[in-house]
Order: structure tokens, then C-alpha cells, then sequence
């Protein structure tokens, strides 16, 4: 892609929304966690965060409910997992 042509900003603009629906299958079908999905994509976790939970929303409403869902089941496991090795190893 080169900056002169008139429709670089509409390219870059694509392409970042197929990254995004990729991080979103990836999160969906694959069942990965932020930090898989930001080392297979070659992105940030925190940037795997941002369109996952930000920018999907302006995207593609019902994708983004489902794939927060997923993130807070995550979630949950990680808090429950921290929880668990706490209490056990007293």
C-alpha cells in the first residue's frame, strides 16, 4: 500500500476490521484466551482487548456479546483458579 493512493486510509481501514473478525473467530471458535490469540495474530494483548471489546461493539453488535462472554468465562476461570491454589497450599 502506498500513501499517495487516494484510497490508502479505506484499505487500512479493511484490513484492520478482518484483523479484528479474526481475533473475534479466533476468540469464538478456537477458544482462546487474549494472550493466544495476541501471539498467533502477532498483535498486543492489550490491543487483542481494545478490538475485542471496544471496537468489535461499533462492528458487529451480537459477535462482540458473544465473544465478551466468552472473555468474562475466562475470566472467571483465572479468578477461580488463583483462589483455589491459595487455599490449598496452606
Amino acid at each position: 500500500m502506498n500513501r499517495n493512493d487516494p484510497y490508502y486510509y479505506e484499505k487500512l481501514e479493511y484490513e484492520r476490521e478482518k484483523l479484528i473478525l479474526k481475533c473475534a473467530e479466533y476468540c469464538l471458535d478456537y477458544d482462546w484466551s487474549l494472550r493466544e490469540i495476541a501471539e498467533n495474530t502477532g498483535l498486543g494483548k492489550t490491543t487483542v482487548h481494545k478490538y475485542l471489546t471496544k471496537i468489535l461493539k461499533h462492528m458487529d453488535d451480537d459477535l462482540y456479546v458473544r465473544c465478551k462472554n466468552r472473555l468474562r468465562s475466562h475470566q472467571k476461570m483465572q479468578v477461580h483458579k488463583r483462589d483455589a491454589g491459595g487455599r490449598f497450599s496452606r
